[in-house]
């Protein structure tokens, strides 16, 4: 890695998270989406059925998550639309597609953080499933939690980020 790499502040991190959600839901899920950033004093009233979460590896250590959070009534009408056929909270290709979104999304964000000399290498996936679920994250650093819209429903991603990897991220 580059020593003279640049620092991010957490709002240029945002920023690169939002471009991210927006830019993966407007190419592959044909659907445009807003984003806010939220309070993360809400997070533990979300409602969560579907989660995919995935781990910032780098250097042979998690160094962060970003989870990607949805209610069925939300995200089973935005894949019927995308799949133009009807598609049940049970099937195999649900599960998949969310493990897909948040892999876009990563993938959007770690070339964001390697064009700036930071390392982060590929991470796959894992998707939970269950009614009313919560998704807990054991970092303890810097945190972003967003509400992102659509036309059909709204979901939550966040992104943590450990105080040692965010000291390396970001302007102390």
């Amino acid at each position: 890695m580059n020593s003279n790499k640049s620092i991010l502040s957490i709002e240029e991190l945002n920023s690169v998270i939002e471009v991210a959600i927006k830019e993966t839901f407007s190419k592959f899920m044909r659907t445009q989406v807003s984003c806010e950033e939220l309070e993360l004093t809400v997070r533990d009233s979300l409602k969560r059925d579907i989660s995919g979460v995935v781990g910032l590896v780098r250097d042979d250590s998690i160094e962060g998550t970003f989870s990607i959070n949805f209610e069925y009534e939300t995200l089973t009408p935005l894949l019927c639309q995308f799949f133009k056929k009807e598609v049940t909270t049970t099937d195999k290709m649900t599960s998949e597609s969310v493990a897909e979104l948040t892999n876009m999304i990563y993938g959007i964000i770690k070339e964001y953080l390697n064009n700036h000399d930071y390392g982060y290498q590929m991470c796959l996936p894992v998707v939970t499933v269950g009614n009313c679920h919560e998704v807990f994250s054991s970092v303890r650093g810097e945190r972003s939690l967003f509400k992102v819209d659509s036309p059909l429903g709204s979901f939550w991603c966040e992104m943590n980020l450990h105080k040692i990897g965010i000291d390396t991220l970001l302007a102390a």
